[in-house]
């Protein structure tokens, strides 16, 4: 026998193991052979905070949902696609310096939390499933102005477009 077949039949071993009849499988699943219309209902929204547990600070945080910028010190804009939600920074959560390292600490531990979504809707509409107060930061759109070296050099018989300190 070849390797790869070797192979293959061990890689078949313990799915083969767990693998179930069908019976058992449609087991599951209740048959009716009644012919009557059955009512079919629309499935109804739940929101997530009733029934997720989470603490009523958790619930009433405000949020914030933008489209990440470009970094300052790069020239890209690989990571801009995202959007982001991000939880603001409440006043009343207990800010204290650290004893040990000095630095500023804070008992809101939801302000360090930081999701990303694929889009916008997306971002929105799980901040409404979670019952959470938010508001949309739209992104301000970059005007592209074409720019030409040889405008340096123009001539312009007006005053001058520089303006020079000295």
């Amino acid at each position: 026998m070849s390797a790869s077949i070797i192979v293959k039949q061990a890689l078949r071993m313990p799915f083969a193991a767990s693998a179930r009849p069908a019976s058992s499988i449609l087991s599951r699943y209740q048959y009716s052979t009644s012919t009557a219309v059955t009512e079919t209902r629309e499935p109804v929204a739940l929101q997530a905070d009733l029934i997720s547990g989470a603490p009523e600070e958790v619930r009433m945080h405000p949020c914030r949902i933008y489209k990440s910028c470009k970094a300052a010190t790069q020239s890209g804009i690989t990571n801009t696609g995202v959007w982001r939600l991000d939880f603001d920074t409440q006043l009343q959560a207990g800010r204290f310096e650290n004893e040990l390292m000095g630095w500023a600490s804070s008992a809101d531990y939801m302000q360090a939390l930081q999701m990303k979504f694929t889009s916008k809707e997306d971002a929105i509409a799980f901040a409404d499933k979670q019952g959470w107060e938010f508001t949309v930061q739209d992104p301000n759109e970059k005007i592209f102005k074409k720019k030409v070296y040889a405008d340096n050099f123009k001539y312009s018989p007006n005053k001058l477009r520089f303006v020079k300190t000295k």
